[in-house]
């Protein structure tokens, strides 16, 4: 989300429309915008709320379409998503879809993972304590490849 750039900023504070989804879209720049990686991310919240937005008032085609094949995912506009629930759900001045390229967000681990095993701080009630530490770091490798959706 920190690394992410204003894509679109939403007329309501509690609401999302089908114009502002493609506004998002269209704020990426079009080379970020094909692979295998580029769509969208956002809270299970907000893709239920997107569920039920359809293309306009006399058209009832969905936005949400979702997969008739094995394999293939189901798209918000065409683009595939990812539910994490760790992003905002839909509230005032929260940041809460992000749509982009996502291999360009790298995730950097540095060696691997460290565990102690300890036995003596915890023998007095019979038994073992584990600790692990691992140092991992992540950042946009190209600007303006994700982008967010911000509620007003």
């Amino acid at each position: 989300m920190t690394a992410s750039t204003l894509g679109k900023t939403a007329a309501s504070a509690t609401a999302i429309t089908a114009a502002e989804l493609l506004d998002l879209i269209h704020s990426v720049d079009r080379a970020y915008r094909v692979g295998p990686k580029v769509g969208f991310m956002l809270n299970d919240l907000t893709l239920a709320a997107i569920k039920k937005l359809t293309l306009g008032a006399s058209d009832a085609t969905p936005l949400w379409v979702p997969s008739v094949r094995d394999g293939e995912p189901d798209t918000i506009w065409g683009h595939q998503y990812w539910v994490n629930n760790d992003i905002d759900t839909i509230a005032t001045g929260k940041k809460t879809i992000l749509f982009g390229d996502f291999s360009k967000y790298l995730v950097r681990k540095v060696a691997g993972m460290r565990m102690l095993r300890m036995e003596e701080r915890y023998g007095d009630f019979d038994q073992i304590g584990f600790v692990a530490f691992m140092r991992v770091d992540g950042d946009l490798i190209a600007a303006g490849s994700i982008k967010h959706l911000i509620q007003a």
